[in-house]
């Protein structure tokens, strides 16, 4: 639904070529990316040739410069269809593309970036370590100075798009404890090793897995950003991930709620009426539905102008996270109990939407960590 108050002229047609390519190119691979967990690079270079993978992207390196309220209206026709395609991209976009635009030197945005737009170069993220990402102090990956670079060590889990990156983007200690750093790792470096991708139960298509790096030189001209500070200079990825999931959780929530009211409006009770005219609860489950859905859109879309406008309030953005999932998942699971037994079946794809969503809910940071985070900064008096 882009009716709302901050579409424009112009960002309405963004938004009728992003339904367009969705409904074109990825609704009719969207089963198969689900049941094969198949990556479809061929989307990506569609998307890139479309001008979506783009953000804050300058001209010169090929990009529109597209703002974070711009990408979520892209992700979210998206993820309407596919949301295991919508979150591999802003895993890319978001993450990778944007530490590269803030962090990189001319030299490495002239490598990658140019590549990345048309869709041609994908990135992965690799930072978590198997302790988990509320423990980064037990995070042994690490990286120490060698002759012209840095060799570096480490084994990092749930890295996104494994298996079809050509670049990975790094996060290691580097000198003492406290002090990460970004390194740029082409696929085909020596001593990096890339798992199968998990088999998960939702975001298929998303691959995520492991990437051990052993004893890979890095040389100067690849480390991303200061050394011991690009992780903090880098906060605006982080940003830009949280916020903008908030249109993955969206997308979710409408086409669930878009799938069940055709179905139970037409569905006929023996008394000659519609199951909803028949029963209240139906209507009140639907209405409080309808009701998740504008709450996901009023929080995430405001956000996402405030961040375009200069506003950077982390608690906000971890919020965004977990309570938009978390309306996500709540309007699929209503959603398949008001269907009956229809709404367990695969070829109606509200099974796969609520699998999405709960996804949602663990994958980039499960929902109970991000809420204490949130709750932390505010209490500080940092939010």
């Amino acid at each position: 639904m882009h009716d709302a108050y901050y579409m424009t002229e112009e960002r309405e047609l963004i938004a009728q070529s992003a339904r367009d390519f969705a409904e074109n190119y990825i609704r009719p691979l969207a089963d198969k990316i689900d049941k094969e967990d198949y990556f479809a690079t061929e989307l990506y270079k569609r998307a890139g040739e479309l001008g979506f993978c783009d953000l804050h992207v300058p001209e010169e390196y090929g990009g529109n410069d597209l703002s974070l309220t711009d990408h979520m209206i892209i992700v979210e026709e998206m993820a309407r269809v596919s949301p295991g395609f919508a979150m591999t991209f802003v895993a890319d976009i978001s993450i990778c593309e944007t530490l590269l635009v803030d962090l990189g030197t001319p030299e490495q945005k002239e490598r990658w970036l140019p590549g990345m737009v048309k869709g041609e170069i994908i990135a992965s993220h690799c930072t978590v370590e198997p302790c988990g990402l509320g423990n980064m102090e037990a995070y042994t990956g690490r990286a120490v100075p060698a002759d012209g670079g840095w060799v570096l060590n480490a084994t990092k889990s749930w890295s996104t798009n494994v298996g079809a990156a050509q670049l990975n983007i790094v996060k290691a200690w580097t000198d003492t404890p406290g002090e990460f750093s970004y390194f740029l790792v082409p696929l085909d470096s020596e001593g990096v090793l890339v798992s199968p991708p998990e088999d998960k139960v939702g975001w298929r298509g998303s691959n995520t897995g492991e990437v051990v790096f052993k004893d890979v030189f890095v040389p100067n001209s690849d480390v991303l950003g200061p050394i011991g500070k690009s992780v903090d200079l880098g906060i605006q990825s982080v940003f830009n991930e949280m916020i903008g999931t908030g249109s993955v959780a969206l997308g979710i929530t409408e086409e669930s709620n878009a799938i069940t009211q055709r179905y139970i409006s037409t569905r006929m009770h023996n008394s000659g009426v519609p199951f909803p005219f028949r029963y209240d609860v139906m209507r009140v489950r639907f209405a409080e539905n309808m009701a998740r859905e504008d709450a996901i859109r009023g929080m995430a879309y405001p956000a996402a102008l405030a961040y375009d406008a200069g506003a950077r309030n982390m608690d906000r953005a971890f919020l965004i996270k977990a309570y938009c999932f978390e309306m996500a998942e709540r309007v699929a699971s209503t959603n398949i109990e008001l269907c009956g037994g229809v709404g367990t079946v695969r070829g109606t794809g509200l099974e796969r939407l609520w699998r999405d969503a709960k996804m949602g809910l663990i994958g980039g940071g499960q929902r109970d960590y991000l809420y204490s985070m949130a709750g932390a900064i505010r209490l500080s008096g940092r939010g």
